[in-house]
């Protein structure tokens, strides 16, 4: 009668082994979703940043690009300029819209002592010509953009 009672009571161990590994089970699941949630939100976060750092990266880029293009055009802003500067200018200029669309182009604007107002186009089409005698101002107005547009010249 012995052998009789430890057979149910084996069978009851295996029996509340397997009810210990399910309440284990169910109460990691939780705990695995919590970890899977948290390394889906760690990795948003890096790719994130990754696209913030991607983002600083191509406006210090565009920044540079800006600096570098405005400044072919600065060297010659100021007073006082010599005719042989400012005919190097209009070379620049209309070398350089060559190669843009129209928004990208910078207008460049002559004011003669007369009061006469001509762009560049004019001045090569048979437009007044500079004289070495004078002396011009030279100024830049800027975009939005932080780019140089305009250049105005006057012969003082």
């Amino acid at each position: 009668m012995d052998n009789n009672q430890q057979a149910p009571q084996g069978q009851k161990k295996k029996s509340n082994i397997g009810i210990i590994i399910l309440i284990v089970l169910v109460c990691l699941l939780p705990v695995i979703a919590l970890i899977r949630v948290m390394l889906m939100s760690l990795g948003v976060l890096l790719f994130n940043q990754a696209s913030i750092n991607a983002d600083n990266e191509l406006s210090g880029m565009l920044q540079q690009y800006m600096l570098t293009f405005n400044a072919k055009y600065e060297t010659f802003l100021g007073e006082e300029k010599k005719s042989s500067d400012v005919s190097q200018l209009m070379s620049l200029v209309r070398l350089n819209n060559v190669d843009v669309t129209e928004t990208q182009k910078i207008v460049l604007n002559i004011t003669f002592k007369d009061g006469h107002s001509y762009t560049i186009d004019e001045i090569y089409n048979g437009g007044p010509q500079l004289s070495s005698s004078s002396t011009y101002d030279v100024s830049a107005e800027y975009g939005k953009d932080g780019y140089i547009n305009i250049i105005n010249i006057f012969e003082k």
